[in-house]
C-alpha cells in the first residue's frame, strides 16, 4: 500500500512538471534571422522553458529538412528575430547534412567564445580559434589544408602580428596591429611569387585621423573627416587649397599612388585631384580633374611650369560621380589612370620633396577616400623596418 501511494505521488509529480514545462519552436532563414513561420525558412530551432517562460536545458538547431544542424549546451538568451544576437554558454556542435562534423566551440559562462575550431566537410581543418586572457589566436584555412589567415586579438581588436596567405602556401600580406588600429597605416601585399609591395592605405574615414590630414574651418575653407563618407574639402575662395603630408617615396623602385575623389559641388570646371612630389610652391607635380570630364597633369620644377594642359577625356565621370585617379612609375615611366584606363602617360621625372596629398579648385567642394600607397621592394623584409617618418602638413592656398 505505501508502494503504492508513493508510485502514484511521483505520477502525479511527474504530470505536473510535464505540463509545466513547454516546447517552443522557432524559424529562422539562411541569415539566421527569424520568422514567424516555416515558411522561407533554412533552419529551425527547439528548446524547453519553464512555467516562467525561462529556457533551460540544450538547444537543438535543425536544418528545414529535419537534418540536425547544431547541439548547443545552454544559453543566457536566445534572441527570436536576430541569432546573432543570441548568447550561448557551453559546448555547441555544429553540423554539415550529412551528419560530419562542421565546427565545435566552448564558451564561457558570458557567452565569449574560448575555443572554437572547424572543419570542411572533407576532414580538413577549416579554422581554429584560441582565447586566453583576451588574447585570441585565430587561423583559418583553405579546403586544400593550406592556411588563409592567421590573426591576433587582444580584447576583441587585432592586435599583433596578422598574415593572409595565398592557395600556395606564400604569404599574400603581412601587417602590425595595434590596439585594432594598423601600425603606421602600413602593411606588405605579395603575389603567388613573392614579389611584394609596401603598401599605406588610409580610408580617411576615422576621425581619430591617424595620419594628422588638417582639420580647419574658417571663412575660407572646412576640411573635415566624415565617418564612412571620407575627407572632405570645401573651398570658399577663388584660389586653389592643398591639404598634404609628408610621405616618404623610395623613387629607385616602381610605385603608384591613388585615391577615389567624388566631386560635391560647386564650380564644375574647378579642378580637383592629388598633389605629389611636393617640396615648396616651385617644385611639385599634380594630377587633377574636373567634373567637366577634363584632366590636368603638370609638373612645377624650380618654379618652372610644365604641362599643364587641360585634356577632354571618357573615361571621367562627370558630375557628381566617384573617380578612382591613379598614378604609376613603373619602369622610369609615368601613367595617369582614370577609373584603370590610362589617359596619359611620360618619362619619370624625379621628385624634390615628399609631400603628398589632394588638392580642391576654387570656389568647389570634393571628398577624398581609400588613399593607396604602393611601393615595389625586393624582398619581404621585416615589417618593423618600415618607416614611419611622415607628418601632417597644413591646408594651403596657392
Amino acid at each position: 500500500m505505501k508502494k503504492t501511494i508513493i508510485l502514484a505521488t511521483l505520477f502525479l509529480l511527474t504530470g505536473i512538471f510535464a505540463q509545466a514545462q513547454k516546447l517552443e519552436k522557432y524559424f529562422y532563414d539562411a541569415d539566421w534571422l527569424g520568422l514567424k513561420s516555416d515558411s522561407g525558412a533554412s533552419f529551425y530551432r527547439l528548446f524547453t522553458v519553464d512555467e516562467c517562460g525561462k529556457q533551460y536545458g540544450p538547444i537543438y538547431d535543425y536544418y528545414i529538412t529535419g537534418e540536425l544542424q547544431s547541439y548547443i549546451e545552454g544559453t543566457k538568451s536566445i534572441n527570436k528575430m536576430i541569432d546573432a544576437n543570441s548568447i550561448f554558454v557551453g559546448k555547441t556542435i555544429g553540423y554539415y547534412k550529412s551528419g560530419k562534423i562542421h565546427f565545435e566551440s566552448i564558451r564561457d559562462s558570458d557567452g565569449k567564445t574560448v575555443i572554437s575550431t572547424g572543419w570542411y566537410e572533407n576532414g580538413n581543418l577549416s579554422w581554429d580559434i584560441k582565447d586566453s586572457c583576451n588574447l585570441e589566436t585565430s587561423i583559418s584555412y583553405y579546403d586544400n589544408g593550406v592556411k588563409y589567415d592567421e590573426l591576433r586579438y587582444k580584447d576583441d581588436k587585432l592586435d599583433g602580428t596578422c598574415l593572409e596567405f595565398h592557395q600556395n602556401g606564400n604569404i599574400k600580406t603581412k601587417s602590425e596591429y595595434k590596439e585594432g588600429v594598423l601600425v603606421n597605416g602600413k602593411f606588405i601585399q605579395c603575389d603567388e611569387f613573392n614579389r611584394c609591395k609596401q603598401v599605406f592605405f588610409d580610408a580617411l574615414t576615422n576621425e581619430k585621423n591617424e595620419n594628422k590630414w588638417d582639420i580647419d574651418e574658417n571663412e575660407n575653407l572646412k576640411a573635415q573627416i566624415i565617418p564612412d563618407e571620407g575627407y572632405n574639402i570645401t573651398n570658399k575662395t577663388d584660389a586653389g587649397v592643398s591639404s598634404k603630408i609628408f610621405h616618404p617615396i623610395k623613387l629607385t623602385n616602381n610605385f603608384s599612388v591613388e585615391t577615389n575623389v567624388t566631386f560635391k559641388g560647386g564650380d564644375k570646371t574647378s579642378l580637383h585631384g592629388i598633389q605629389y612630389a611636393f617640396l615648396d610652391w616651385d617644385n611639385y607635380a599634380y594630377f587633377y580633374i574636373s567634373a567637366i570630364g577634363e584632366y590636368r597633369i603638370g609638373h612645377v620644377i624650380d618654379g618652372l611650369h610644365y604641362g599643364g594642359r587641360i585634356t577632354k577625356s571618357s573615361y571621367i565621370n562627370p558630375d557628381i560621380s566617384q573617380n578612382i585617379i591613379k598614378i604609376s612609375m613603373y619602369n622610369d615611366n609615368m601613367q595617369y589612370a582614370v577609373n584603370g584606363e590610362i589617359v596619359f602617360s611620360e618619362p619619370f621625372v624625379s621628385f624634390k620633396g615628399n609631400g603628398i596629398g589632394f588638392t580642391v579648385g576654387g570656389k568647389s567642394e570634393a571628398i577624398f577616400k581609400n588613399f593607396i600607397i604602393k611601393e615595389n621592394m625586393n624582398d619581404m623584409g621585416e615589417l618593423t623596418t618600415l618607416n614611419d617618418g611622415w607628418t601632417g602638413m597644413a591646408v594651403v592656398f596657392y
